[in-house]
């Protein structure tokens, strides 16, 4: 090098930096150009939610209920969109003019790097425009998503319910949800969301001037995997389903059967109902009709939301409660003469059945035995028994928005009648399912289950088994039950009159040569043409299934 040893040193010390300089310029520029150079056009880095699979639903055979199926969404970025975007965008496929205004409410705003679907399930044709012009439409691009998809033979909407794009309410209301997310709104899909839906991942993206994506931030080592939602198995017989479904078919009114072994649901209809795939796309002005303006409500879930007096299916209730009191034993017999006088009422009966005991006046659902008997059980035992037997509360199955029902107490009454109200005439009412009761068919099938096993309350449930998809593992969901705490030997009086109901009362529809059966039939009293009810179980010495059905103005 020449030169004093210290002059030399400082030489070789600049030519090692300047060589290390020279490397990292040629690193940042050959090596790593394209990388640093989408970060330089990037004029956001966001935050992109990555969903995953949402879980599948399975009838308590196995069989396939809910799947998911590939779908392709319309996205745009707000902070590219103009009005040139939108004329191109306008005349090549159809979209609601709200998207627009949405797209430009939120060009200003902190969510305007933030993709958002404009339009669900593009078929081939506006795909294929959509990639034409694709040039002309900056921020705009095609994702691929997932709809859902339900078995097309059993519609069981008021079971599986439907999922659809949050709200402004919705998002307002809850911190984790924004625009665009797809979540459960009705039934299963609504209880069960948070294991149906998965965890969600998410990856950060750099977001170029035109709206584009620059490039994955930082090689996705940020980025986390999104995992799978939770499988289903349900309580549900697919073809027990089907043939109720079929069974109520052009009638207004519910059926709902249960296994009063544990308390898991067979079947559960609601009449009538709709297609829970119209909910897939956007609603037609029909269907909107149809659901929204129909005057049979086949949005209403008439199973856990119908409201209606029990009539004499109440019957067997009076009896089990006046027997635990020591009221009655089944040989107590009052008379009946065609009807019941009390005060200035007449409550009128099917026949005069002169004398009779307790288990034919089960089977001829003799009105006068039961209003009699309702008056010397009393206020405060109908109360007790009622609250113990669960009516006016909720049963607490696995769908939302469940209705309680209503068990007029002497509170209640006192409240809403005055304090001088007279108990007697209301009591009457009462032994024979009438006056101010309100009962779901749900409860009802909650209490004839109750009969049938002899006095055991199960939690009614719709979903038997939870899976994990990573590890298939299956998890048995718990539910409550509770004793009722009444001589299992009253039941079998009122098996009794149940059973001669079928053979030879006022129900000799039901019967099936070989199979016995035990039931009641039923009238709620209402406004314009009674309604119909019927409740039963079977086998009688083995019971497997209670049913409980309503048909309106029957």
């Amino acid at each position: 090098l020449g030169g004093s040893p210290k002059g030399n040193f400082v030489k070789i010390v600049l030519i090692l930096i300047f060589s290390l300089f020279f490397i990292r310029i040629l690193q940042l520029q050959l090596l790593s150009g394209n990388k640093y150079k989408s970060y330089s056009e990037a004029q956001a880095i966001k935050k992109i939610k990555v969903t995953p699979p949402r879980g599948q639903i399975y009838d308590v055979n196995g069989k396939l209920l809910v799947h998911n199926q590939g779908s392709y969404n319309l996205v745009a970025v707000p902070a590219s969109y103009d009005s040139t975007t939108h004329i191109i965008l306008n005349n090549l496929i159809s979209i609601d003019t709200t998207v627009f205004q949405k797209l430009y409410s939120f060009k200003n705003s902190f969510e305007k790097y933030t993709p958002m679907i404009i339009k669900r399930d593009l078929d081939y044709q506006e795909i294929s425009l959509i990639n034409e012009y694709q040039q002309y439409l900056p921020g705009i691009s095609v994702e691929v998503d997932s709809k859902r998809l339900y078995e097309d033979s059993v519609r069981m909407p008021h079971i599986l319910g439907y999922i659809r794009q949050v709200s402004e309410e919705q998002i307002s209301k809850t911190s984790y949800l924004s625009l665009g997310d797809i979540i459960g709104q009705n039934g299963l899909e609504k209880s069960y969301e948070e294991l149906l839906k998965g965890i969600e991942g998410f990856e950060f993206i750099a977001i170029d001037h035109k709206g584009k994506i620059a490039s994955k931030f930082n090689e996705g080592k940020q980025d986390q995997m999104s995992v799978s939602g939770t499988n289903l198995y349900l309580t549900i017989d697919f073809e027990l389903q089907k043939y109720a479904e079929e069974l109520l078919d052009g009638y207004r009114g519910s059926i709902v059967a249960i296994d009063p072994r544990n308390g898991e649901i067979r079947a559960l209809v609601s009449k009538p109902d709709y297609d829970p795939n119209i909910f897939n796309g956007k609603l037609s002005q029909s269907d909107v009709d149809y659901l929204y303006q129909n005057k049979n409500f086949p949005l209403l879930n008439r199973a856990i939301q119908g409201l209606y007096p029990p009539g004499s299916t109440f019957k067997m209730f009076i009896a089990l409660a006046a027997m635990q009191e020591g009221i009655i034993d089944q040989n107590t017999t009052f008379y009946c003469s065609g009807a019941f006088h009390y005060g200035d009422r007449a409550v009128k009966c099917h026949g005069a059945h002169g004398n009779i005991s307790l288990i034919a006046a089960i089977q001829h659902s003799c009105n006068s035995y039961f209003s009699q008997l309702a008056l010397k059980l009393g206020m405060d035992n109908f109360e007790k028994y009622g609250k113990m037997f669960g009516f006016g509360q909720f049963t607490n199955i696995d769908l939302p928005n469940e209705k309680p029902g209503l068990l007029p107490t002497k509170q209640w009454l006192t409240d809403k009648i005055g304090k001088n109200i007279g108990f007697g005439g209301r009591l009457v009412n009462f032994g024979i399912g009438q006056g101010e009761i309100l009962v779901t068919p749900l409860q009802m099938a909650v209490y004839t289950a109750a009969i049938a096993n002899k006095g055991t309350i199960y939690q009614p449930h719709i979903v038997r088994e939870i899976e994990e998809i990573a590890t298939q593992r299956k998890e048995m969901v718990p539910f409550d039950y509770k004793q009722l705490g009444i001589n299992s030997n009253y039941f079998d009086i009122i098996h009794q009159g149940m059973y001669r109901v079928v053979t030879s009362g006022t129900g000799t529809a039901a019967f099936v040569p070989g199979l016995k059966i035990c039931g009641k039939t039923g009238t709620a009293q209402n406004p314009g043409k009674d309604h119909s009810w019927f409740v039963c179980f079977a086998p009688m010495d083995n019971p497997q299934i209670a049913i409980a059905i309503i048909v309106e103005n029957a």
